[in-house]
């Protein structure tokens, strides 16, 4: 980032990567490089270095397993892990009832109808999601 700025970057499905022959993630190999080192090596100009500053690396995935890669330990340490599950499927359905009901009700001005559609909206739309 320029001068004086900060930057954000969030990798999303970090964990992607196909595994090489040796066990590494070359493109999570650079992101460690970039965090363990603060910048990255010149390719154009072997041994310069080029810093950078001012950045915060965000990363997301799934679980590991079924096909799916876990990170490797090397790049899972510069992190803080957070675990966090889906809630269940009742949980989901008050969770949006509550914003859709609050939101399209008679006090606001929507009709009688609008109001009951929206509670049986929230299921509908879910099990479309899941599908």
């Amino acid at each position: 980032p320029p001068s004086g700025k900060k930057m954000t970057v969030f990798i999303d499905d970090i964990n992607m990567p196909i595994i090489n022959e040796w066990g590494d993630q070359i493109t999570n190999e650079i992101v460690r490089q970039l965090m363990e080192n603060k910048g990255f090596y010149n390719l154009e100009k072997p041994g310069d270095f080029i810093n950078i500053d001012d950045i915060l690396l965000i990363g997301a995935m799934i679980h590991p397993g079924g096909g799916r890669n876990d990170i490797p330990q090397r790049l899972k340490r510069h992190f803080s892990i957070f675990n966090c599950t889906l809630p269940s499927n009742n949980s989901i359905d008050q969770i949006f009832s509550i914003i859709g009901c609050g939101y399209f009700c008679q006090e606001r001005g929507f009709s009688r109808e609008i109001c009951e559609t929206v509670a049986t909206l929230i299921p509908l739309t879910r099990q479309l999601w899941q599908v």
